[in-house]
């Protein structure tokens, strides 16, 4: 569901517009509204600006779909995967995990051996802290990085920002080994949850809950990073190639009134 109206504000930044919602892009582009010459300007400047009302900008934005997983991902924008990506993102955070760890609370408060799911519960904290990182690293360096590259085809404009990494050395040395990690834990996790139960008894409803919830997070987990590494890096490595060809090639232009990017501070790359 897009809920908008609670996180855009006249004081959100144009940067965090992306952050949180790539395909808002579309948006600004459309009332010539350029985010990455200056990342920190805020939305309700850029509507004054651009003589828009708040309400119409803002109406906009609640408009805005969730891409349908099963999308043709090769032959839709660049910017509709990263906004599909980003939102799985949030739904990993906001919905499947808090579902996960109420699951394990509810069963082990209903059981008669109190702790037997402590270490678990641990386990699981411990691995939610790893998960959020990885996608903190993601949405702060790999996928602003793409959003930016693709306006740069697009547009003929805006820094690549080439000295500040790559998409490339991104993937290979934080990307694969992370999202490889991340996913031989959470199927260790099912199977030592799978162990523990039998201790208690047979299965009943809580314990179902919990392994369904788990496994649906597998399944969901396993999609989201073949989607990343599958479709998403190539097709972006394909783009910074491109750009670094026409850049060494010396055929790459600032347009006028451009603001390097080493000029704009940002907060939280890993590189």
């Amino acid at each position: 569901m897009n809920e908008s109206h609670r996180w855009v504000f006249p004081d959100t930044t144009a940067s965090a517009l992306l952050t949180v919602r790539p395909l808002s892009l579309s948006i600004l582009e459309k009332y010539g509204m350029d985010p990455f010459t200056l990342p920190l300007v805020k939305a309700g400047d850029l509507c004054r600006e651009k003589g828009i009302s708040w309400d119409t900008f803002l109406g906009e934005m609640e408009a805005l779909e969730i891409p349908a997983v099963d999308s043709e991902w090769s032959q839709v924008p660049l910017i509709r995967l990263l906004d599909y990506l980003t939102c799985e993102h949030q739904a990993f955070i906001r919905e499947l995990h808090p579902g996960i760890m109420g699951a394990f609370w509810s069963l082990e408060k209903s059981r008669e051996i109190p702790g037997r799911f402590a270490a678990l519960i641990r386990e699981w904290h411990a691995f939610e802290n790893a998960f959020s990182e990885h996608i903190a690293a993601e949405e702060s360096f790999l996928f602003p990085k793409i959003l930016r590259y693709d306006y740069c085809v697009r547009h003929g404009k805006a820094d690549p920002d080439f000295f500040k990494g790559s998409v490339r050395v991104f993937s290979t040395l934080q990307l694969h080994k992370n999202e490889h990690d991340l996913l031989e834990i959470i199927r260790s996790f099912i199977d030592l949850t799978r162990l523990a139960i039998p201790v208690i008894g047979e299965a009943a409803g809580p314990e179902l809950e919990l392994i369904g919830l788990l496994e649906a997070f597998d399944v969901k987990h396993q999609r989201h990073s073949r989607m990343e590494k599958e479709i998403l890096v190539p097709m972006a490595s394909a783009l910074e190639k491109r750009l670094y060809d026409r850049f060494i090639s010396g055929k790459s232009e600032q347009p006028h009134g451009f603001i390097p990017a080493a000029h704009v501070t940002r907060a939280n790359e890993p590189f």
